[in-house]
C-alpha cells in the first residue's frame, strides 16, 4: 500500500473515501493505516493512502493591537499583534479587512506553510516564513487567509476568529488546537479503495463505514432526516409518468422553492475537495455530497425549464439527438432510458442531464430526481455513448433500490437550509415494481463444515446483523438454521454461500486456523489426468527447449477477432461476442491464440528482445452448429483448449564457430515435430494449407490420420491488424483437446528391449521437381516400404551443378528390420517397390 502526501485533493480517483467522513459513520479508533489494513483483510482492498490538507505548525493565535498605514505603500497595513510574548510581533499585512482588536492566525518565522500558486490553481508550493522587510517596515510573521491554510479557496482578506461557545480564540494558542475546540478537520487522509464489481454497497462512504464499523465491533450512526409521506402538495406541483417499468421501478420527485443558488459552505467544500471534487454551487455540491455519502446518485433540474410541470421515463425507439450538460452533442441509441417533460427530453436517465434543464445562478425552483434505473440498462448506454459519469458507474452496479425516498428528502432539507428555500410538502414516488424481500436459510453445521472452524451461532447473528442482515433462527441445536432477509442494498448475495462468505470475512480470515494433518484421500485421488500429464509433459519439454510460457487476454475487439477467425478458415459470423462489453478492447472471444501472442512479440521486440520463443496453453471459441466432436459446446458455442508455438528473431547469434542465424518456418516444423513424437501422437503428417489464411505466406496443415488437429503458418503484419511487428513471425498451433483424445491411449510408458537382430540401412538419393514437397515424398516412402521399414529421413538437398535448374535432388536414410535377419533379396525387393512407387507419384528418379 502506498502513502503519499498532497496538499489538496485535485485528482480524481476510482473511489475515494475521506477518513474523516468515514468516522462521523463510523467513529473507529483505528489510525488511516489501521484501518486500511482491516478494510483490506475484510474484502475491500485499500490501494493509497493520501493525506490531505496543510500543517499548522508554527501557527499560533494572536490579537491585532495597533494597525497604522504603509509609510511606503498605499495598500499594505503595519501590524502589531499580541502573540503572548514579552512584546507584540510587528507584521506587514496586505489585507484590506485587518482592524485593531480583531483574533487572527499568525504563521511565525520558521513555520512552513503550502502556499496556493496564483498561475497554477490547484498546485501549491512550500513556503518557510520569516522574519524580513517589506518596503522598509520589519515584518515577523504572516497573518494568514483561509487559502494559506488550506481551509478553503478564499484570498479575499484574512481569517478573523470569532470562536463558538467553549471554543473561544485564545492569545498564544495553537492554531490546530482551536480547530478542534471548534470540531473543523483540518486534516485527512483519503483511502484510495479498489472496489469489485460485486460490492455495489461500498461505492459509498456510509458503505464502507458499515464495513468498519461491523470488523471493528462498533455500532454505526445512520443518518437521520424527516420522510415525507407520498402526495401532499408537490405532487400536485408535479407528475411523474413510467412508461417503462422494466428499466425504471423507482421515481421519487422533491421540490424546493424559492432557493438562491449561492457558493457552499466550507464544510461542504472541504468534503469535496477530500475526495477530488470541485465544489460549483450550493446545489450540485449537495447532489454530488449525497452520491458519496450513500451512494444513491441524484439530479437536480430547474424546475422552471420542466414543461407542463410532468416527468415521462420512457426507452427511446431510435437513433435521438442530445445535448448533455457538459455542452456536448450526442446521439442517443435505442433502448436508453430518457426523462423527458411534456416535450422534449431533459436527461439520460442514470447517465448525464441535458442543458436544456440544468440548475443555474438564476434557478429558483428546483425539482430534485432520486430513482431506480435498471443496471443493464445503463451499462448499454453508457458504453454505445462512451460516457461513464459517477451516477452511471453506481448505476450499473445496482444502488440502494430502498433508499430513493431518503437521499431525496436529505438533499431536498440541505438545498433549502443553504440556499434559503423552502422544502415543498410531500413527494411524488411513483414505484411500479416494489422489491420483494429476499430470504436465504443458512445451515449452522454447513458453515462449519465449509469454513472448517466452529462458529457459534451468537456471533454469526451479530456479523450479519451488523451489515444489515435480520435474521430468525430456526430449527434445534442438532440442526440450528438462521432464516436471512438480506439487505436490499447487496444485491450480490444470492446463495448460501454467498452468506457464508459475508461471515468469514468479517470474523476473519486468519481467525481460521491450518489443518494439523491433511485429510486422507480414497485410493487413486492423486493420480493426474491424462489431459493433466500431456500438458504438463509438454511445458516440461518445451521450458527445457529455450520456450517461456505467455498468457494473453481471451478478450479482443471485434474486429480483430473476426480477422482472425477468417484465418483459421471460419466466417465472420462464427465470432463469439459478448453481451455488454466492459469496452471495445474487450467485445469478443478470441476465435486463436495468435493475436495475444503477436502483441507480445511486438512489445518483447520493441523492448530490445532479440531471439523469441513462446508457447501459450488457452481457450479458444466459436460459434457452432453443435456438431464439433471433442469440444464443450453450449447453445451452439464451441470451446477448446489450444496450444501455441511461437518463434521470431534470431534463432542463433554469432559466435566463433556459428554465423547469425533467422528464424524460419522449419524451425517451428521442427518444434512442433518434436513435441508431437513426445506425446506420441500416432501417424502425425503434414501438407500444405488447404485454405489460403490472410497475412500467411505459406504454411502447413498438421493431421494425425485424417484428422486436421493444428496449423504452421508463416506470418506477415498483414494478419494481425498492424499488431504484428516487422519481423517474420512463425507460428504452430493445436487443437490440444484434440491431441489429448489422440494421444492418451498411447500414453503410458511401454518397455521394448533392444533388437536381437541386425537392422538394414540403405541410402536413396532422387532426382524430382524443385517444387516438389519432401514431406510428401517421405509420407510415400514410410507407405511404400510397410512394416519392414522401421525409420525414414530426409538428411540432404540439394540444387546446383549436375541438376537441372528446374530440379532438385533430396536423399533419404532408410532403415529396416525385423524379428529375424533380413536378407539382402528381402531389402532390395522392397527398395525396387518404393522407387516404383516415387516413379509414378512424384515423377522422381534415382540420381546417377
Amino acid at each position: 500500500m502506498q502513502r503519499r502526501f498532497r496538499p489538496g485533493a485535485t485528482t480524481r480517483q476510482t473511489m475515494n473515501i475521506s477518513y474523516n467522513w468515514l468516522r462521523e459513520y463510523a467513529p473507529v479508533q483505528e489510525s488511516p493505516e489501521e484501518l486500511a489494513d482491516i478494510l483490506t483483510m475484510g474484502g475491500l482492498e485499500v490501494e493509497s493512502i493520501d493525506e490531505t490538507g496543510l500543517s499548522m505548525d508554527g501557527v499560533i493565535i494572536g490579537r491585532v493591537e495597533r494597525v497604522r498605514p504603509h509609510p511606503n505603500a498605499n495598500r499594505l497595513s503595519c501590524c502589531e499583534v499580541d502573540l503572548g510574548g514579552p512584546e507584540p510581533a510587528r507584521i506587514v499585512c496586505g489585507a484590506p479587512n485587518v482592524a485593531e482588536g480583531q483574533f487572527v492566525p499568525v504563521a511565525t518565522p520558521g513555520a512552513t506553510l503550502m502556499l496556493p500558486d496564483r498561475e497554477d490553481p490547484g498546485t501549491h508550493t512550500p513556503v518557510t516564513i520569516r522574519k524580513t522587510k517589506l518596503r522598509g517596515e520589519p515584518s515577523e510573521g504572516m497573518i494568514c487567509a483561509e487559502d494559506e491554510l488550506g481551509l478553503s479557496d478564499n484570498h479575499d482578506e484574512i481569517m478573523v476568529l470569532t470562536g463558538a461557545p467553549g471554543a473561544e480564540p485564545r492569545i498564544g494558542q495553537p492554531f490546530s488546537e482551536y480547530l478542534e475546540a471548534l470540531g473543523v478537520a483540518y486534516r485527512d487522509a483519503v483511502l484510495d479503495i479498489s472496489v469489485t464489481p460485486n460490492r455495489p454497497d461500498a461505492t459509498s462512504h456510509l458503505g464502507v463505514a458499515r464495513d468498519a464499523a461491523a470488523l471493528t465491533n462498533i455500532p454505526l450512526r445512520l443518518p437521520e432526516a424527516p420522510v415525507p409521506e407520498p402526495g401532499g402538495e408537490a405532487a400536485g406541483l408535479v407528475t411523474v409518468d413510467i412508461q417503462a417499468p422494466e428499466a425504471c421501478p423507482r421515481y421519487v420527485a422533491m421540490i424546493v422553492r424559492d432557493v438562491t443558488v449561492r457558493e457552499s459552505p466550507a464544510w461542504l467544500q472541504t468534503k469535496l475537495k477530500a475526495i477530488g471534487l470541485r465544489p460549483r454551487n450550493h446545489i450540485v455540491d449537495v447532489t454530488n455530497y449525497l452520491l458519496h455519502d450513500v451512494g444513491q446518485p441524484l439530479h437536480a433540474f430547474d424546475l422552471d425549464t420542466i414543461a407542463g410541470k410532468h416527468i415521462r421515463v420512457h426507452l427511446t425507439h431510435e437513433p435521438t439527438p442530445f445535448t448533455t450538460l457538459d455542452d456536448k452533442e450526442h446521439t442517443i441509441p435505442p433502448g436508453a432510458i430518457m426523462i423527458a417533460d411534456a416535450e422534449r427530453d431533459v436527461a439520460i436517465g442514470g447517465v448525464m442531464g441535458g442543458q436544456n434543464s440544468e440548475v443555474r445562478e438564476t434557478t429558483k425552483h428546483v425539482l430534485i430526481e432520486s430513482a431506480f434505473f435498471d443496471p443493464a440498462h445503463i451499462r448499454r448506454a453508457a458504453k454505445a455513448l462512451g460516457i461513464q459519469s459517477d451516477a452511471s458507474w453506481r448505476f450499473e452496479r445496482g444502488v440502494d433500490p430502498t433508499g430513493q425516498v431518503r437521499a431525496a428528502a436529505r438533499a431536498a432539507a440541505l438545498i433549502a437550509e443553504l440556499g434559503g428555500g423552502t422544502v415543498v410538502p410531500g413527494m411524488v414516488d411513483a414505484h411500479p415494481a416494489p422489491p420483494s424481500a429476499r430470504n436465504i436459510t443458512v445451515r449452522a453445521e454447513r458453515i462449519d463444515r465449509l469454513l472448517g472452524v466452529r462458529i457459534p451461532l451468537e456471533t454469526t447473528e451479530r456479523l450479519l446483523q451488523s451489515i444489515g442482515f435480520d435474521m430468525e433462527r430456526e430449527g434445534n441445536a442438532e440442526a440450528s438454521r438462521l432464516r436471512c432477509t438480506v439487505p436490499p442494498f447487496r444485491p450480490d448475495i444470492e446463495r448460501e454461500v454467498d452468506v457464508i462468505e459475508e461471515i468469514v470475512r468479517l470474523y476473519g480470515y486468519d481467525k481460521i486456523p491450518e489443518p494439523v494433518q491433511a485429510a486422507s484421500l480414497p485410493s487413486g485421488a492423486l493420480r493426474e489426468s491424462p489431459e493433466t500429464r500431456l500438458r504438463q509433459a509438454a511445458r516440461t519439454l518445451l521450458a527445457c527447449t529455450g520456450h517461456r510460457e505467455i498468457c494473453t487476454n481471451s478478450m479482443l475487439r471485434s474486429e480483430t477477432a473476426e480477422q482472425f477467425a477468417k484465418s483459421g478458415g471460419d466466417a465472420p459470423d462464427h465470432v463469439v461476442r459478448t453481451l455488454n462489453p466492459i469496452s471495445s478492447e474487450m467485445a469478443a472471444l478470441r476465435p486463436s491464440l495468435l493475436p495475444g501472442a503477436l502483441q507480445v512479440i511486438a512489445f518483447n521486440r520493441n523492448h530490445g528482445q532479440r531471439s523469441m520463443r513462446f508457447f501459450e496453453f488457452g481457450h479458444v471459441f466459436r460459434r457452432t452448429d453443435g456438431q464439433d466432436r471433442n469440444e464443450t459446446v453450449v447453445e451452439n458455442y464451441a470451446e477448446h483448449e489450444s496450444l501455441l508455438l511461437t518463434l521470431s528473431g534470431q534463432a542463433t547469434d554469432t559466435a566463433w564457430d556459428t554465423s547469425a542465424r533467422a528464424f524460419d518456418l522449419f524451425d517451428a516444423k521442427g518444434a512442433l515435430e518434436m513435441l508431437l513424437r513426445h506425446m506420441r501422437t500416432p501417424d502425425v503428417r503434414m501438407a500444405p494449407v488447404r485454405t489460403s489464411a490472410p497475412g500467411a505466406s505459406c504454411g502447413l496443415d498438421v493431421f494425425s490420420g485424417d484428422v486436421r488437429i493444428g496449423s504452421i503458418l508463416e506470418m506477415t503484419p498483414d494478419l494481425s491488424g498492424g499488431n504484428a511487428p516487422e519481423e517474420m513471425v512463425y507460428t504452430a498451433e493445436l487443437n490440444w483437446t484434440e491431441v489429448v483424445r489422440l494421444a492418451t491411449p498411447y500414453l503410458d510408458s511401454t518397455y521394448r528391449p533392444a533388437e536381437r537382430h541386425p537392422a538394414v540401412d540403405r541410402d536413396i538419393a532422387l532426382v524430382v521437381g524443385r517444387e516438389e514437397p519432401a514431406g510428401a515424398i517421405l509420407e510415400t516412402i514410410r507407405r511404400t516400404g510397410g512394416r519392414l521399414l522401421q525409420h525414414a529421413r530426409l538428411f540432404d538437398l540439394y540444387e546446383g551443378k549436375n541438376v537441372d535448374p528446374d530440379k532438385k535432388s533430396v536423399a533419404f536414410a532408410l532403415r529396416f528390420g525385423a524379428n529375424r535377419t533380413l536378407t539382402d533379396r528381402e531389402v532390395n525387393k522392397r527398395m525396387a517397390r518404393i522407387v516404383h512407387a516415387l516413379e509414378k507419384e512424384h515423377g522422381a528418379f534415382l540420381r546417377s
